[in-house]
């Protein structure tokens, strides 16, 4: 088995944990995306994109998906893509490229979980490099 298999089987009773316990809080089930020190790490130094459209971009999120998408939906996704907006899929993570205002994109968390009809949360770039200095030691 593939450590990557193995590491996604540990987080997965952690997953149905916190599911579970925020049923019970909250009466509602909150989707949950666990990932390892080291995933995250790798998450935020990764570079979906070439550097040039990273520096010219408006904002770069990072939307966290419970599994690894199938190819027909990463064919979903990339059909969302327009002048203003660019995907990539790289393992559990996508990431949303977004040339200009966010406010002028067509492109929201709901649309996103619509075309791949997957939950997911997202995150700027920005916080996602704090967390990762804040709370993965180097």
């Amino acid at each position: 088995m593939s450590s990557l298999k193995q590491k996604q089987q540990t987080a997965n009773p952690l997953r149905r944990r916190s599911r579970r316990h925020s049923k019970r809080l909250l009466d509602y089930e909150v989707a949950t995306f666990v990932r390892t020190d080291a995933e995250f790490t790798a998450i935020a130094a990764y570079k979906p994109f070439p550097q040039s459209l990273l520096d010219s971009a408006a904002a770069l999120n990072i939307g966290f998906l419970a599994d690894t998408p199938e190819a027909v939906t990463k064919q979903k996704l990339i059909s969302l893509k327009t002048d203003i907006d660019d995907f990539h899929i790289h393992g559990r993570e996508l990431y949303w490229l977004c040339r200009k205002k966010q406010s002028e994109s067509k492109i929201s968390n709901v649309v996103l979980e619509k075309a791949l009809g997957l939950k997911t949360t997202l995150r700027g770039i920005n916080t996602i490099n704090k967390m990762a200095e804040k709370y993965i030691a180097k």
